[in-house]
Formats: C-alpha cells, sequence, structure tokens
C-alpha cells in the first residue's frame, strides 16, 4: 500500500505543479498584453 501511496502522492504533485505552472504562464501573459497595448482587451 505505501508503494502506491508515494506514486500517487508524487502523480498529484506533480498535476498542482503543472496547474500552477499554466497559472504562472497565463498571469506573465495577460502582464504583457497589458504592458505592451491594450488592443487584446479592446
Amino acid at each position: 500500500m505505501k508503494g502506491i501511496y508515494e506514486h500517487y502522492l508524487s502523480h498529484i504533485l506533480f498535476v498542482i505543479y503543472i496547474y500552477f505552472l499554466v497559472k504562472a504562464l497565463k498571469l506573465v501573459c495577460a502582464y504583457s498584453a497589458s504592458s505592451y497595448g491594450r488592443k487584446i482587451k479592446a
């Protein structure tokens, strides 16, 4: 059971890592878009 638990834990951590990575990329994209010009919002 311990091996299965560790496997699921590492998988969940990986998913959380990817989730925050995508969230950070979206934040950077939104910041750069608002910095260079507000043509995208308009």
